[in-house]
C-alpha cells in the first residue's frame, strides 16, 4: 500500500470533515450566545425593565436613566435593609442587591462608553451619574460588615467608583470639545460677518 496516498486521502477526510465543522460550530454559537447574554440579563433585570431597555434602544439619554432608575429601586431595598438588622433573610437579600448592582453598573458603563462614541452632547445626564454614584456610594458601605455578602459589596463599590470615574472623565471631556465647538462657531460667525463687511 503507497503510504503517501493512504495519507493524502486521510488529509482529505481531515478538510472535508473540518470544511463542515466549523460553519457549524459557528452557526451554533450564534444560536447559543443570545440566549446566554438574555438569561445573564435577566439575572439583574425584571421582564419589565428589559422591555423599558428594549424601547429606549436609539435614545441614549433615556437608556442610561433607565439603568439609574434601576439601580435606584436596588439602592432603596439596601437602605431598607441595612436599617433593619432583623429582617427575613438580610444577608442573603443583600448578597444578591450587592451583586445585582455591580452587573446593572457594568451595564451602565458599558451604555456610557458607547454612546461617548457617537459623540452625543450627554452633558446633563453625566451630572446625574456623577451625582448619583457618589450618593450610592454611602448606602453600600451603610451595611455592617458580614462574611456573607463582603466579597460582592466590594465589588459593588469598586463597580460604582468605575462608573463615577467615567461619568467624571466623560463629562470633562465633553465640556471641552462643545466648548471648543462653540467658540469655533462664533470665530467662524465672526469672520463670515467681517467678510460680508467688506462688500
Amino acid at each position: 500500500m503507497d503510504v503517501r496516498k493512504h495519507g493524502t486521502r486521510a488529509n482529505e477526510a481531515r478538510r472535508g470533515w473540518s470544511a463542515w465543522l466549523w460553519p457549524l460550530l459557528s452557526l451554533l454559537l450564534l444560536l447559543l450566545l443570545p440566549m446566554a447574554l438574555h438569561s445573564q440579563q435577566q439575572a439583574s433585570l425584571t421582564d419589565k425593565e428589559v422591555d423599558d431597555l428594549r424601547d429606549a434602544a436609539q435614545d441614549p439619554e433615556a437608556r442610561i436613566k433607565l439603568y439609574l432608575g434601576f439601580i435606584d429601586d436596588r439602592i432603596a431595598v439596601m437602605h431598607q435593609l441595612a436599617g433593619d438588622p432583623d429582617a427575613r433573610n438580610r444577608a442573603a437579600r443583600l448578597h444578591n442587591l450587592f451583586q445585582e448592582f455591580t452587573e446593572l453598573s457594568d451595564e451602565l458603563s458599558d451604555n456610557l462608553d458607547n454612546f461617548d462614541q457617537q459623540h452625543g452632547d450627554m452633558r446633563k445626564v453625566l451630572k446625574l451619574v456623577e451625582d448619583k454614584t457618589a450618593a450610592w456610594d454611602t448606602t453600600l458601605k451603610a451595611p455592617k460588615t458580614a462574611s456573607d455578602y463582603e466579597f460582592v459589596r466590594t465589588s459593588a463599590i469598586d463597580a460604582n467608583q468605575d462608573v463615577h470615574d467615567d461619568a467624571v472623565q466623560i463629562l470633562d471631556e465633553q465640556t471641552k470639545y462643545f466648548a471648543e465647538q462653540k467658540a469655533e462657531a462664533k470665530k467662524e460667525a465672526k469672520e463670515k460677518k467681517d467678510s460680508g463687511d467688506e462688500f
